[in-house]
C-alpha cells in the first residue's frame, strides 16, 4: 500500500474570524510535528497539544491544505484529506 503525506497547517481559535494560533508546520524544512497529515490514520493520527502554542482552549479549528502534496513519483496527490476528528478531555 502506497503513503503519501498530504500536509495541512492547523489553528485554533475562539472566534470564527479569529485570530488564529497556528501549530508550527513548515515540510520543506523538516518542521512536520505541528502538521497535519504526518502520521496515518490506521496508526492513530496525529495529535496535537494545545501547551504547544499557549493555548487552554477553543472553540473553532481551521485546517488549511498546504498545497504541497506530492508522492515519490512527483506526481500530484490532490491535497490533504481528513477523515475523522477526535477530541479528549474536551467539554461544553
Amino acid at each position: 500500500q502506497a503513503f503519501f503525506q498530504e500536509f495541512a497547517d492547523v489553528g485554533v481559535s475562539d472566534h470564527a474570524d479569529g485570530p488564529y494560533q497556528w501549530f508550527r508546520c513548515n515540510p520543506e524544512t523538516g518542521v512536520l510535528a505541528g502538521c497535519a497529515g504526518v502520521m496515518p490514520s490506521d496508526q492513530g493520527g496525529d495529535a496535537f497539544d494545545l501547551s504547544v502554542i499557549g493555548v487552554k482552549s477553543f472553540r473553532y479549528l481551521m485546517l488549511r491544505d498546504r498545497g504541497n502534496n506530492y508522492n515519490k513519483e512527483g506526481e500530484n496527490t490532490e491535497g490533504f484529506d481528513l477523515d475523522a476528528i477526535q477530541v479528549t478531555h474536551g467539554y461544553l
